[in-house]
């Protein structure tokens, strides 16, 4: 609130365009992007498949006997792949009514990962798109509202 002149200064860039010009890049990067950190990416992607699926590797971090790692975040991640693996039967059968064939499709578990990376390309885009908006209202009410278009674009990167 009490913002609003400044985005009327940028084309009228309210917060929900500033959280689609943030998502795109993330979404694309959480397709297409290699993962530069395995180790970090699969301690967290195992236990959670296992959690999610009952089969898969339990990382040391997880384990009793060390327990460095709660399972509290990882309940975060659930809901997306949950989704994925409860509908992924259907959408399978939609396709194949499409003529598509079962065999050409991504697995279960394929989809899920990509889920949880495009769920958290989201959060993240929402998070800056916060920001930007918490910041450009607080720099209007400074009467430097032209210093937000470096704070975007700096965002961007």
């Amino acid at each position: 609130g009490g913002g609003d002149g400044f985005w009327v200064l940028f084309g009228g860039l309210h917060k929900y365009d500033a959280f689609l010009l943030l998502l795109w890049p993330r979404v694309l990067a959480a397709l297409y992007c290699p993962i530069t950190d395995c180790d970090e990416t699969f301690n967290y992607w195992e236990p959670a498949h296992f959690l999610l699926t009952g089969s898969g590797f339990q990382t040391w971090e997880y384990a009793p006997q060390y327990a460095l790692r709660s399972y509290s975040y990882l309940l975060l991640h659930l809901p997306p792949a949950a989704a994925v693996q409860t509908l992924y039967p259907h959408l399978v059968y939609m396709l194949t009514l499409l003529g598509i064939a079962k065999a050409s499709l991504p697995g279960s578990n394929t989809i899920a990962f990509y889920a949880v990376r495009g769920t958290l390309a989201a959060v993240s885009a929402y998070a800056e798109a916060s920001l930007y908006t918490a910041l450009g209202d607080r720099l209007m009410e400074q009467g430097k509202g032209f210093r937000a278009v470096g704070v975007f674009l700096v965002m961007l990167m």
